[in-house]
């Protein structure tokens, strides 16, 4: 018998065939069922062996063989090893496997590293796990021959089984059941073996004293082990939320994180450990930032089609596949279940004053309901599937859209007020406009359809390139969208004009609803997402994508805003639906005017504005709430650099054209330098960095052409710095303007302000990329290929190095109190650092190498710059020495109450926010 039993499924072979090998180099004994055996032959092996490992992946999840073996070897109290080959679509890990400690071997992962932690982990506790495994054995034999006596341990192998199940307490696996009867057993015979009861008493007393000091010298030892298995926890959690969070499961990442949040909270020791503090709040920081999803409404059966909220935002409705029809509070209780509909409801919608709810099946019926969900009424409204149905405005009419390509209108009582006929293919959305004049009908047949209430077809709306799954007139009734299966939104006026056509979706969009404000759009995609698009400028002739909101595990069919357009309801394949909250203010807003790459971000110093450089060879203004204000268009290529004035009322920008340009705060274009007259004395390649010196009459640039050109304001080159042998990668005026600090591939340099080199220091292996002096002027940062930032004083001594990036750093910052460093690397990630070098948190969402950094003045925002197009404004106000508590406070705000409500939540995870 072996003494490691894998558990793995079959497509998973070729990626667990790198650790199989690897352990047996390691001479481990290992029993691996390559032919797929059936449990009764592999029961034997998980009894005999002292660990079990577990391969997860999708498959894995999904394979009833895997669970067989993982339910047997829980059952038997064996200790579990899960390893993840794969970390996306991980929905429905066991929870037995989802509460341990996970060893990744992913394809991103280091093996080795990996490996080593396998083997440590694998060599953990051996002792007591080898030991575990031969009690069990012994005890199952024993109960195999009707618990014969002469199978029990005495003497001496009596007290180590007793003294093993004294220390097993903190230690996995726990003893069974079985081995807890058995080591009794043993102890009751031993007792009715004594034959004088003083005698008995004696050797109990002795015993228990011998037994005290030793169960306190292991209650030390368990002490300790439970504090590392704690931390061992703590780590696990902030790695399955990374996992989770990594392959779009935003809400079951935000649960871990708070998993490891609050077991951090309460582990004195493990506070102490800076690198996992820093862990575990990138974790609920992430989560905290990205994350939308505040509830999950489980309960039905089947895939959910369709959800509406009630017009007082006290109910909502959903419509399923398992032909129910359910009601729920909007804090996620399920109030009551709607039955009467004999096939799958398609629809649901509340009537305006939201005294009625009507649901349309596709058994061809529309039942009406009362408030508190008793039936009034069925019409049978079709001979096919009914696939919406929307009240009119003024709740006198109900229209009707079915697969037997008809739209009916229909008086409450269910009167039939007449038939539209027109399309030539299924029906499958239906929109009356706000004035409740006309209806909007979307069919298969690739067409929108304008209806007068008296069936008259006024307009058929042609574009779409497949069919169109829905419509939707925006509240002012101006405009409408229509969705297909094209994947493509289309906008329409009123008259029937193409607005412009919305792209994004990777698949079949299901369906398109306006916010109450008419400022919002949300689309429903086959391709599991939502997506947010806001209207752009004051006459909302177009739209732009806002957000992505991921978290479905399948197809994603009917949303619905909450009258108040804070939150918004999706139904989806999965069985949910989700609650996603849009109005609470988050910690991040992304900025996504620019074409190309952003290279550079300043804030002005006083924090009201703030401008960008793009490769687009714009640079753009913006307030510092994000509204952008004016875009700069007169650059003839690549813009690298942006900068402000002292008094903000001035702005310079450099790139690849190797020319100045100073632009006031309205845009216009002021000055060029050099002049035309002067071409001479500008740099030979491209520009990468500007500054302006303190009091505002200096400029100094930095170039490619490996020199530093000082000029004043007017134009005029004062001064050519050429210490440099290879491009100025960036330069930054010290606080009192005496010094400048440039560096390169080859060097950084401090000069004085007539450019004097003061002092030099050579860089290491790789290039120095960025500068910046700390507000005191005392100390000197620099980010640095070699993945590190450093911290120097002004002679070029060095202070202190941060490691901690996996990748080149491109970009540094410091706060504006200086007690807070920022850094950003190729990978697009973000640190950001006590000033002793202490990590923080680590900001994750850009796609691509930071570029750019800038401090608001206050502290509260930092805003980076990306090669991914965009900037991101990034709020501070909980990082700081209660960022973990702040982080908890937020993440229990989001999620309270799906710990309160929802059905599938465990009594220890439904205490998390207690």
């Amino acid at each position: 018998m072996a003494d490691i039993f894998i558990s793995y499924s079959s497509p998973d072979k070729d990626a667990i065939q790198r650790v199989y090998d690897a352990l047996t180099q390691e001479k481990r004994n290992i029993w691996l069922n390559w032919q797929e055996s059936p449990l009764t032959q592999t029961e034997p092996e998980i009894e005999a062996a002292h660990t079990c490992i577990f391969f997860i992946s999708p498959h894995a999840i999904q394979s009833e063989r895997c669970t067989q073996e993982l339910e047997y070897a829980i059952q038997r109290c064996k200790r579990i090893i899960p390893i993840v080959l794969r970390d996306d679509q991980l929905k429905g890990v066991h929870p037995e496997l989802a509460r341990l400690n996970w060893v990744f071997f992913r394809e991103t992962d280091d093996f080795n590293g990996s490996f080593e932690s396998l083997l440590k982990t694998l060599d953990t506790d051996l002792d007591h796990i080898k030991k575990h495994t031969r009690l069990q054995q012994l005890a199952k034999e024993w109960d195999k021959k009707q618990r014969n006596n002469h199978l029990l341990l005495r003497g001496s192998e009596l007290e180590a089984a007793e003294q093993w199940f004294t220390t097993s307490a903190e230690i996995e696996p726990k003893p069974t059941q079985l081995q807890r009867e058995y080591i009794d057993a043993g102890r009751k015979a031993r007792t009715r073996g004594q034959r004088r009861l003083l005698a008995g008493v004696s050797v109990a007393l002795g015993a228990s004293v011998i037994l005290g000091g030793v169960a306190f010298v292991q209650y030390l030892k368990a002490e300790r082990l439970r504090m590392q298995a704690y931390t061992g926890q703590i780590i696990s959690h902030s790695k399955t939320a990374e996992a989770l969070f990594t392959s779009g499961q935003g809400f079951e990442a935000r649960l871990e994180a708070l998993k490891a949040g609050r077991k951090l909270q309460n582990a004195n020791w493990s506070q102490k450990d800076t690198q996992l503090n820093a862990n575990v709040i990138t974790a609920l920081q992430q989560t905290v930032s990205w994350g939308r999803e505040r509830n999950q409404l489980e309960g039905h059966t089947d895939r959910v089609w369709d959800v509406s909220y009630s017009p007082d935002g006290e109910w909502i409705a959903t419509a399923s596949n398992d032909q129910t029809v359910k009601l729920w509070r909007p804090d996620g209780t399920l109030v009551r279940t709607l039955t009467g509909h004999t096939q799958q409801v398609r629809s649901v919608s509340f009537s305006p004053d939201g005294q009625t709810l009507a649901s349309g099946s596709f058994d061809g019926t529309v039942n009406l309901w009362n408030r508190e969900g008793t039936l009034i009424k069925t019409i049978a409204a079709h001979d096919d599937a009914v696939n919406s149905v929307k009240f009119s405005p003024d709740g006198k009419l109900l229209a009707t859209a079915s697969n037997d390509q008809t739209v009916k209108l229909w008086q409450p009582d269910g009167t039939l007020v007449g038939t539209l006929a027109g399309h030539q293919g299924q029906v499958y959305g239906v929109s009356f406009s706000p004035d409740g004049e006309t209806l909007a009908t979307a069919s298969w047949d690739g067409t929108v359809k304008l209806w007068t209430l008296e069936g008259e077809e006024r307009l058929t709306l042609t574009g779409h390139e497949a069919g169109v799954s829905g419509v939707s007139f925006s509240p002012d009734g101006q405009r409408i969208a229509s969705s297909g299966a094209d994947n493509t939104i289309k906008l329409w006026s009123q008259d029937g004009t193409l607005i412009t056509t919305l792209t994004g979706h990777e698949n079949l969009i299901n369906g398109v609803v306006w916010s109450p404000d008419g400022q919002t759009l949300a689309s429903s995609s086959d391709d599991q997402t939502v997506k947010l698009w806001r209207l752009d400028g004051e006459t909302r002739h177009g739209a732009s994508l806002q957000q992505t909101l991921t978290g479905h595990q399948g197809a994603v069919y009917g949303t619905s805003f909450s009258p108040d357009g804070q939150t918004l309801a999706s139904a989806s394949l999965d069985k949910t639906v989700k609650l996603w909250q849009l109005g609470e203010r988050q910690l991040v807003d992304t900025l996504q005017g620019h074409r190309d790459s952003v290279n550079s971000v300043r804030f002005s110093p006083q924090g009201n504005y703030l401008a960008s450089a793009s490769s687009d060879k714009t640079v753009k203004l913006w307030q510092s709430d994000g509204t952008e204000l004016a875009t700069l268009q007169e650059n003839r290529d690549r813009v690298y650099d942006v900068n402000f004035s002292p008094d903000g009322e001035t702005i310079v920008t450099v790139g690849n054209d190797k020319r100045v340009r100073l632009w006031n705060r309205e845009g216009k274009l002021l000055k060029t330098l050099p002049g035309e007259d002067n071409l001479e004395d500008g740099h030979r390649d491209r520009i990468n960095r500007v500054s302006f010196s303190p009091d505002g009459e200096t400029i100094a640039t930095a170039s490619e052409d490996a020199t530093i050109k000082l000029w004043n304001r007017n134009g005029m080159l004062l001064k050519t710095l050429d210490e440099h042998r290879s491009g100025v990668n960036d330069i930054s005026f010290s606080p009192d303007g005496e010094m400048i600090a440039s560096v390169s591939s080859d060097k950084a340099v401090i000069w004085d302000k007539t450019g004097t080199v003061l002092s030099s220091w050579q860089a290491d292996d790789e290039a120095i990329t960025a500068v910046t002096f700390s507000p005191d002027g005392e100390t000197i940062a620099t980010a640095s290929e070699d993945k590190m930032v450093k911290l120097w004083d002004k002679e070029g001594v060095l202070l202190n190095t941060f490691a901690g990036h996996d990748n080149p750093v491109y970009a540094v910052a410091f706060s504006p109190d200086g007690q807070t460093i920022a850094s950003g690397s190729l990978d697009g990630q973000i640190k950001l650092w006590q000033r002793d070098g202490t990590p923080i948190v680590t900001l994750k969402g850009h796609q691509d190498e930071i570029r750019g950094l800038s401090f608001h003045p206050d502290k509260q925002t930092l805003a980076s710059a990306s090669l991914d197009n965009s900037i991101i404004l990034w709020n501070l106000e909980d990082v700081n020495q209660t960022v973990l508590d702040n982080l908890l406070v937020r993440s229990c705000d989001w999620v309270g109450d799906y710990l309160k409500t929802n059905p599938n939540v465990t009594d220890r995870d439904r205490a998390l926010c207690n």
